[in-house]
């Protein structure tokens, strides 16, 4: 095949028709996909009917050579793209069935040839002669063929496909067909293969393929593919079997029959592979092994440690907010020769954030941005904004956007759901509302529950319930967070039924649709808003077949629907359940326990005396307004003896009482005072 057809950017075949047939290729080789970018595309199909289609399947592509009105055209098909930035049509010109083939078989091949230059781009289209017979279709070249081929031919094939599609069940399937055909794989493939499956947040797919293809590795892997299996296990937590595999390359240098040279240049683990594992150790939250490693690799097989190496260990202090064991290791870099990173300054940022330093974490903001003159990126400025989000500081939260503006970065998808929280919790919704309206639709789905929130506790239902139909028109899903955002919206708005219908709504145009707790704390918190404590309870019996362990949440949200709907019975039933599992009472449990909801004063007094024997049997302190509404009902029932009680165990510290919950005993303590001298 001549020099020109060896650098044109398409492989086809054509099939002439009659008695006499042959493909022909033009080759690929050492040409990147732009090659398939062409300056004009041909019409295929300007009239007549398809004769005949002819696959043809290179490296991840399928093409198509279709056969109408007595020429031939060449289309790509869609599906089989290596990128979604690849063009999203290809066409080879009109391949005339009687110009290409010449009397001694020899033939003319007139179509757009792309002459790329480095940069990418394209020239003017040059015919390009190929002859006849330096053409073939071969293995690992092109396939040939009348009907699809939906199986990977080889590895680089199943690579191409998983990285178009992130279909890791079909990876599995061609990897499983070329193991089965004993296809031999390269190192340098196996950690491609496994990378990809990094990359795309399937490091368990990495790990299996690894120990499934280990075997059809000549010479078994190599230390970069050991080295990308500890990624992988770093990314699950895995830190024992990192170290484990790191042992397992010290016991093959040592090896029996092999020379110690040659063991030691295939498999001494690299400062990469100890960089693998110190990860992995931070990831587990183990940070005394991931010190150790690391004085293994320095003291006993001296490796130096890069600025990689630093910035993990620096970390694993700054996830803790040790601002000391920071400065430490900042320290011992400088004096390695190794210069901080914009990586190690944002590292050393979020160690002030989580120490709460947030005056230090500006400091080296304006040290990074203006003495240092580093250009920033959105992560750093998203550190400090999370600092700012916690302490509800909105604005230091907006004008810290405003200096990203300044420098150059316009805030990504988290910056702007950051600073669309900071507004909604602080309760400006206005706020809120002008971001969102910067940010422009679609929305990601993070920002739609927060605003449906923030309507629903401002009081804007209908604004909260708008939001929600429109977030739907633009494409977006509905989550077990946008639901429960707009069913809190209608409980705080007193409109129960309006909860249920969303839930209802929800179960009946996604199927699939899983309530969780949170869900199912709200279900029973609607029909307890409609008093009807019988439906709250059958829906926190079918919570309890679904999940072993339920929050205290939901127990007070039973507690709630039963008081509001009379059920004594039932509130006592829930009160009995969270004692037994172990559960605290939380100052929701109290309020809801002491609400005054029963039909008359003695059943309220019969109740709360109930709750207070199985409160005195946990021998933890009792919330004050248990005491306060204990007080009252033995004061109007004319029980003195357990106002007295009651009395002497607040002066010894049996309640917990609050400025508001004593002011409001003090009037009662009074009229037991009077009660008592008369």
């Amino acid at each position: 095949m001549n020099t020109n057809s060896s650098r044109g950017g398409l492989m086809f075949a054509q099939e002439k028709l009659g008695a006499r047939a042959s493909g022909f290729i033009a080759s690929q080789t050492g040409l990147s996909r732009r090659a398939l970018t062409f300056r004009k595309e041909l019409q295929c199909f300007r009239s007549g009917s398809c004769l005949r289609r002819v696959y043809i399947r290179v490296r991840g592509y399928t093409y198509s050579a279709l056969s109408a009105s007595g020429s031939w055209s060449l289309v790509g098909n869609l599906g089989a793209r290596t990128s979604p930035c690849e063009p999203a049509s290809l066409a080879l010109g009109d391949l005339s069935s009687r110009q290409p083939y010449s009397s001694d078989g020899a033939y003319l091949l007139s179509v757009l040839q792309a002459n790329l230059d480095r940069d990418g781009r394209t020239s003017a289209p040059q015919p390009s002669t190929v002859d006849a017979a330096s053409v073939s279709i071969t293995t690992g070249e092109a396939v040939l063929f009348d009907e699809p081929n939906t199986k990977a031919a080889s590895y680089e094939d199943a690579l191409v496909l998983y990285r178009e599609t992130g279909d890791a069940e079909r990876l599995l399937e061609d990897l499983c067909a070329l193991r089965a055909a004993s296809t031999s794989i390269e190192n340098t493939q196996l950690n491609s293969v496994m990378m990809a499956c990094i990359q795309r947040k399937r490091p368990e797919i990495a790990i299996r393929i690894f120990h499934e293809m280990e075997q059809l590795v000549s010479g078994g892997p190599s230390l970069e593919c050991f080295t990308t299996l500890i990624v992988a296990h770093s990314r699950l937590k895995q830190a024992d079997k990192a170290v484990r595999i790191l042992a397992d390359l010290h016991e093959r240098c040592r090896t029996p029959g092999v020379s110690r040279d040659l063991s030691e240049k295939l498999f001494r683990p690299s400062l990469r592979t100890y960089n693998a594992v110190m990860n992995a150790c931070i990831a587990a939250g183990d940070v005394d092994k991931a010190h150790e490693v690391f004085g293994e690799m320095v003291d006993i097989y001296k490796i130096a440690p890069n600025e990689v190496s630093y910035n993990i260990l620096l970390k694993s202090h700054a996830r803790r907010g040790r601002v000391e064991a920071m400065q430490l290791v900042l320290d011992q870099m400088r004096e390695a020769g190794c210069e901080p990173t914009l990586v190690t300054y944002t590292t050393l940022l979020k160690g002030y954030v989580n120490a709460g330093e947030l005056r230090k974490a500006e400091e080296l903001l304006n040290d990074i941005l203006y003495k240092k003159r580093m250009r920033p990126d959105g992560h750093l400025f998203n550190c400090l904004l999370e600092g700012y989000v916690r302490l509800n500081d909105w604005r230091k939260a907006l004008k810290l956007a405003d200096v990203m503006r300044q420098h150059g970065l316009m805030p990504d998808s988290y910056t702007n759901t950051l600073l669309v929280k900071v507004c909604v919790l602080v309760g400006r919704i206005d706020l809120a509302e002008k971001i969102v309206e910067r940010i422009g639709r679609p929305l990601p789905v993070q920002i739609y529950s927060m605003m449906i929130s923030g309507y629903g506790a401002s009081g804007r239902l209908w604004s909260a319930l708008r939001l929600a139909k429109e977030m739907r028109s633009d494409g977006i899903s509905e989550n077990i967070r946008t639901v429960s955002a707009q069913m809190s919206a209608c409980l705080q708005a007193r409109e129960p039924a309006l909860a249920l219908s969303v839930f209802l709504r929800v179960m009946r145009e996604d199927p699939s649709f899983t309530p969780d707790q949170v869900v199912y704390t709200l279900l029973i918190r609607a029909n307890g808003l409609r008093a009807d404590a019988e439906n709250a309870y059958r829906v926190f019996s079918l919570l309890k077949t679904k999940q072993r362990v339920l929050t205290t949440d939901v127990y007070n949200a039973l507690i709630e629907a039963a008081m509001l709907g009379g059920r004594a019975d039932i509130a006592l039933l829930a009160l009995d359940e969270l004692i037994h599992q172990g559960l605290s009472l939380n100052s929701q449990t109290f309020q809801d326990l002491t609400c005054v909801c029963l039909s008359n004063r003695d059943e309220q007094y019969t109740f709360l005396l109930q709750v207070w024997d199985r409160l005195q049997l946990l021998g933890a302190p009792i919330d004050g307004r248990v005491y306060v509404r204990l007080l009252e009902v033995a004061i109007t029932t004319g029980d003195l003896v357990l106002a007295e009680t009651l009395l002497r165990d607040r002066w010894a510290g049996r309640f917990v009482m609050d400025g508001a919950t004593a002011q409001e005993a003090r009037p009662l303590e009074a009229d037991l005072a009077v009660s008592r001298a008369i």
